[in-house]
């Protein structure tokens, strides 16, 4: 069963594994990958998951004063297979949540998502769903 986990760098491999199912762009929303970002060699990858990480906080902790979010990778049996960010601070042109699977992977759209557009930033053509949260 897929488990949300945090950002590591002992899963070096299995990132690049799932990198290489898209192919390396920025188009792999969820993970929160920049244009500067250095993924493929295992320094650079490793100051990106500190980055990932460093303004993470736990429930009920104070927000920091700039934009940050919770990223968390969907993993299984080591792979891994896509990766989630929740904003924390409201981001129009971002959405509230990042989320991003491997194409060989089921997608939001089999669990019901609705499309709600297609957003071009500029670098990346983003597709924007809208899901319904059971209580």
């Amino acid at each position: 069963m897929p488990t949300l986990i945090s950002p590591t760098t002992s899963l070096y491999v299995a990132f690049q594994d799932c990198r290489d199912d898209w192919g390396p762009g920025l188009h792999e929303n969820g993970f929160g990958i920049g244009p500067e970002d250095d993924l493929d060699s295992p320094d650079g990858f490793a100051d990106w998951v500190r980055r990932r990480l460093w303004l993470d906080h736990g429930a009920g902790a104070p927000c920091p004063d700039e934009r940050h979010a919770s990223c968390r990778w969907i993993v299984e049996d080591g792979q891994v297979l896509g990766g989630i960010a929740m904003r924390h601070w409201q981001d129009d042109d971002l959405g509230q949540i990042g989320y991003g699977e491997r194409p060989s992977a089921r997608t939001i759209e089999s669990q019901g998502g609705v499309l709600q557009g297609i957003l071009d930033t500029g670098h990346v053509r983003v597709r924007r769903y809208w899901i319904t949260l059971s209580r």
